[in-house]
């Protein structure tokens, strides 16, 4: 409770002091312009008048007015909030003395005689008992409300405190009539700070005596909640005596019939009496159905009362919680069954339709009655009136109580609706913060003693096997417990015997096509859950038929779903893991030396884990806290040891399940994973010494619930696989058998000629799509699976959302509002970007595979599809993660303007690269696959990227070109629409030679060669009279890059046989040397 605030001298002083604090402020702000003052100078502005000067200053005004108004409303608020604090003393004390009055009865003495009244006293305190449960919850929520908001306005307040002042461009260059506004608004702006902090300030000292007053009105409404329930406890009591006495009235009036009645009116006699058992029945019910109601009621404001006193525990961060927590999740019933209290009341509405009827034709028969009874007399008819005037009475009766039964059945399922959604919240709040509270305190040095005093307990809980209470409730049949496990052992002693006589064979035929059967492999798979099924079976019985009235149901019921839980579970793996005619060595292609490790491994984890999870219940169960934190920490431990000794021996033997894949990348080797395993139940061992049982406990179900689907699913995809070898293996040998038809029927009727068949099935890209399709389906099944079974445990991860790290402004439709960065939203931009990476380098191939290469498109738009959708993923998924940690990107014009600066000198080249890349994938001049020269590099484009793009020239050598070159520079593509090229040969015939004859031999050797294309036809020109030669091209076209240079080597062996034939000669160069001799310089004498 919130110290008192009194009017008292201290009081006095305090507003004083408030008074001289502010006194300094409302001087300022009678020095500052009238709001009617700014509006006559905003008047006197020109509306057309646009210039630049006018815009500004009429800004300035328009600003100063609203900050004006603002301060208006601040200054409205300011004076309200003295008047609260001056007011607080006196509320507070009149508050007090309401709740020192004893509390007064409702008096109801009135009403007990009038059940009309008293039925309408009761709707009148119902009606009133809502309105003062809603007062309670508004007010509880109220006072949270308080302590948040106190929180809230002390940081505002020191945000604004540390926020620079107000300040305006005041140029000397600027007219004296906007400098002057400016200034104003300067001044303005400054005072309306100021007053903003005062009022945060005294928003702060109002607070407290206002959560005061809430607290104590809401003792004031819990008080009179009690009251009104205990008085309308007291008048539907009354209420129900009088009921009976007016039923008992009702069957008094009824006169017994004779025995020995006419017919007609013995009929309507024994319809009185069963009437009357109705009526009887009817009563009986109301009375119980109001009796459940009370208890819904009292139930409901239970989980009410338990559930805000956990939450603010929670609000306080109370260390040990989690007992309380643990407690209160123990208390969380079921959710109540709405359908059967739903089906009741559509049975009575409907028993309310038949006694209308039946009221209807009652009141048809007084009024006619039937020519048998006319036909008695005159006594028999007066008797028979009399008769079925109490049938009338009774089935009046009987429609009233029916109504007041539907009644009272639909305020029961309107508060059972509320007790499921009371406990809806409660659940979420207890699963959200139960993992993260320590369970007992850390270890310490009273262990010893801590386990002494927990066996003594435990001694004594275990002499409530003598209680008188049944241990089975008896629901399901003895014989039917001992009978269905005998039947299922039997069975399963047959099919062990039927295994053993056939596994070997099933084994050995593996393979082979006309002997192999997948239905084997099936029967493998679902027998061994059929074996190990009668003692699992036998312990789910038991924990169905266990009392839950015995004390010992609480640790029974979970020790027994263990037991069948851990048995089924060790006899399917031993029953899989046989060697080496088990299903997994056997038909799924295990290692032996893996399944022999494992099966031995496994069976000896559960043998060791049984006891110590059974341990663990037993201790969780009796609720002492010592023996939790003794023996049950000690059991845990033990545990924790067990499962890394376990991963130990699988780090071991990494090498076996590498064997798994064939080429394992660097994530899929297993020593990775298996010392991941490792070091996470040393963290548990870890936390187990802290406290943290239940939330280390919690993880480890949550990782062996993980492991158990991905090895479910891993053995889905393995059956996957060995259907589809067999299936493979099948059509193989289908289409072996058909080609060989073939071939002896072609042999058979030589003279048809019939060609072979050649279009069959293309095994290995249907083998390869299907392995994807597998792959993909048991991806999307383990997916499915985790989501099914660990989507309920996902509000535990709320609890991040309680640790903030760091706070942010973000920009809304209300302004600038702060935010809180909490740990949640780290996880998430995590999460994102981490999922956008794997989409981005995964998803595009995915794609390719699936959906692009059964699309008819152009060379090159498939990588240009896939690339854009790598990048655009990329680009989201950063956007996306990066906005979670509070980054807007709005915010970041900064980094724009410094990139901008980048781009202009170190970046443009990167990011001409980029755009460029980007035009080459949308305009697509070159295409993967394409023959392209750029510059003096000459080779066929592999591979295109966002920067640059990977050229494989004539010696094999990859040249990696930047994308800018491809843009600015002369490309050749020599196979963009056509990969149709020319060749042109240049022979040089001897002076003298047949120039007819030699343009005919050369399109001879061209037409004779087979890679010559004949549209277009080759041609021979002569060009021109050489130095030294007859100068001739031959020009021919060739379909693909590839053959212009062994077409040109067969042109030019060809042409020189051809020539040599003719007797042709080719000319080769001339040279003449003159020489000229002068005579020796002779010396003169």
């Amino acid at each position: 409770m919130v110290n008192t605030l009194r009017p008292n001298r201290g009081l006095s002083l305090l507003l004083g002091l408030l008074l001289f604090i502010f006194a300094g402020v409302n001087t300022a702000l009678a020095e500052l312009p009238a709001s009617s003052a700014i509006a006559s100078q905003l008047e006197k502005l020109k509306p057309d008048d646009t210039s630049p000067a006018t815009q500004a200053l009429r800004e300035a005004y328009e600003k100063t007015q609203s900050t004006l108004e603002s301060l208006g409303n601040l200054e409205q608020r300011t004076q309200t909030l003295n008047e609260q604090i001056a007011r607080q003393p006196e509320e507070l004390q009149k508050l007090r003395d309401q709740l020192a009055e004893p509390p007064q009865e409702l008096d109801i003495s009135a009403a007990i005689n009038d059940v009309d009244h008293l039925e309408q006293q009761v709707i009148q305190t119902k009606a009133e008992l809502v309105q003062q449960e809603q007062l309670r919850d508004e007010l509880d929520k109220s006072v949270q409300k308080n302590d948040e908001q106190l929180i809230n306005l002390r940081a505002e307040l020191a945000h604004l405190k540390q926020s620079p002042a107000p300040s305006e461009n005041l140029s000397s260059d600027m007219p004296d009539e906007l400098r002057q506004a400016r200034r104003t608004l300067e001044e303005v702006l400054t005072q309306e700070q100021a007053k903003r902090a005062q009022t945060l300030e005294l928003e702060l000292l109002v607070l407290p005596g206002e959560n005061e007053l809430s607290q104590l009105k809401l003792a004031l409404a819990r008080r009179k909640v009690s009251q009104l329930s205990n008085a309308l406890d007291q008048m539907q009591s009354v209420l129900g005596q009088q009921r009976r006495s007016e039923l008992e009235s009702t069957l008094a009036s009824v006169e017994p019939a004779p025995d020995n009645l006419p017919e007609p009116l013995a009929e309507v006699s024994r319809q009185n009496r069963s009437d009357s058992d109705s009526l009887r029945q009817l009563v009986r019910d109301i009375e119980v159905s109001n009796n459940r109601q009370r208890e819904l009621e009292t139930r409901l404001s239970q989980i009410g009362e338990r559930y805000r006193l956990v939450q603010q525990q929670l609000e306080l961060d109370i260390p040990q919680l989690n007992a309380d927590l643990h407690r209160f999740a123990r208390q969380l019933i079921r959710p109540i069954d709405l359908e059967s209290t739903r089906a009741n009341i559509s049975r009575l509405r409907l028993a309310k339709l038949n006694t209308d009827r039946d009221l209807l034709n009652a009141k048809q028969l007084r009024a006619d009655p039937p020519q048998e009874v006319i036909s008695l007399g005159e006594d028999a008819q007066a008797q028979y009136d009399r008769i079925l005037e109490n049938r009338i009475r009774l089935l009046e009766q009987i429609q009233q109580s029916r109504q007041q039964l539907i009644n009272a059945r639909s305020q029961m399922l309107s508060t059972q609706q509320q007790i499921n959604e009371q406990l809806q919240q409660a659940r979420a709040l207890v699963d959200q913060h139960l993992l993260w509270q320590p369970t007992i305190a850390p270890i310490n040095s009273q262990w010893g003693s801590d386990l002494i005093e927990g066996l003594s307990h435990l001694k004594d809980r275990l002499t409530d096997f003598n209680s008188e209470t049944s241990l089975l409730r008896g629901q399901i049949p003895l014989w039917a417990i001992i009978a269905l496990p005998l039947l299922l052992a039997a069975l399963s002693v047959a099919l062990r015997r039927y295994f053993k006589q056939h596994r070997e064979r099933w084994h050995d035929s593996i393979g082979r096509v006309t002997q192999d059967r997948f239905s084997r492999t099936l029967k493998l798979l679902v027998g061994a859950p059929i074996i190990a099924a009668p003692i699992p079976v036998l312990a789910l019985l038991l924990q169905q038929d266990l009392n839950p009235a015995h004390p010992l149901h609480d640790p029974l019921s979970p020790l027994l779903y263990l037991v069948a839980s851990f048995v089924f579970i060790a006899q399917c793996i031993r029953g899989w893991l046989t060697t080496p005619y088990g299903l997994l060595n056997g038909h799924l292609e295990l290692p032996a030396k893996l399944c022999r490790i494992l099966n031995r491994e496994l069976q000896i984890l559960c043998i060791v884990s049984l006891p110590l999870l059974a341990g663990l219940i037993i201790a969780d169960g009796i609720e002492e806290q010592a023996l939790l934190a003794s023996g049950g920490r000690l059991l845990f431990l033990l545990l924790t040891l067990a499962l890394t000794r376990f991963w130990w021996v699988m780090w071991k033997t990494s090498s076996a399940f590498n064997q798994l894949t064939s080429e394992p990348s660097w994530w899929q080797d297993s020593r990775l994973w298996i010392g991941s395993m490792i070091g996470f139940n040393l963290l548990m061992f870890g936390l187990g010494l802290a406290g943290f049982l239940f939330g280390a406990l919690f993880l480890m179900l949550i990782f062996a619930v993980v492991i158990l689907q991905i090895a479910l699913v891993f053995m889905v995809y393995r059956l996957g696989v060995r259907w589809l070898q067999i299936e493979e293996r099948r059509l193989a040998f289908k289409q072996a058998l058909e080609k060989r038809a073939e071939q002896i029927a072609a042999r058979e009727n030589p003279e048809e000629e019939a060609p072979v068949e050649e279009n069959y099935y293309d095994l290995k890209t249907i083998s390869l799509q299907t392995r994807t399709l597998l792959k993909i389906s048991s991806l999307a099944l383990l997916f499915l699976g985790l989501w099914l079974t660990m989507g309920d445990f996902l509000p535990t991860l709320h609890i991040l959302d309680r640790v903030p790290l760091w706070s942010t402004y973000q920009s809304t439709a209300d302004g600038q509002v702060l935010e809180q960065i909490t740990l949640a939203d780290i996880a998430g931009g995590v999460l994102i970007l981490g999922l956008s990476l794997l989409a981005a380098y995964n998803l595009p191939g995915l794609v390719e595979l699936l959906i692009l290469r059964h699309i008819h498109l152009t060379p090159g738009s498939n990588f240009a599809i896939t690339t854009l959708l790598k990048y655009s993923l990329i680009l989201v998924g950063t956007m996306s993660g990066v906005s979670q940690f509070g980054l807007e990107w709005s915010k970041l014009q900064w980094l724009v303007a410094a990139l901008g600066v980048g781009l202009g000198f170190g970046l443009q080249e990167i990011v001409a690269n980029f755009v460029s890349g980007i035009i080459l994938l949308f305009e697509k001049p070159i295409r993967i696959g394409d023959t392209v020269t750029i510059g003096d590099v000459t080779g066929n484009v592999s591979r295109i990227q966002i920067r640059a793009t990977t050229l494989v020239d004539w010696d094999n050598k990859e040249v990696i070109i930047p994308n800018k070159t491809f843009i600015t520079e002369r490309l050749i593509n020599w196979s963009l629409t056509d990969a149709t090229t020319r060749i042109v040969l240049t022979v040089g015939a001897a002076y003298g030679s047949d120039t007819q004859k030699v343009k005919e031999l050369l399109v001879q050797a061209a037409e004779e060669h087979s890679e010559v294309l004949e549209d277009p036809a080759p041609s021979a020109y002569f060009r021109a009279f050489g130095e030294s030669s007859l100068d001739f091209d031959l020009r021919v076209y060739v379909s693909r890059m590839e053959d212009r240079i062994p077409v040109t080597d067969g042109l030019n062996h060809r042409i020189d046989r051809l020539f040599k034939d003719a007797g042709i000669e080719i000319a080769f160069p001339q040279l003449d040397v003159h020489l000229f001799r002068t005579p020796p310089n002779v010396p003169k004498s």
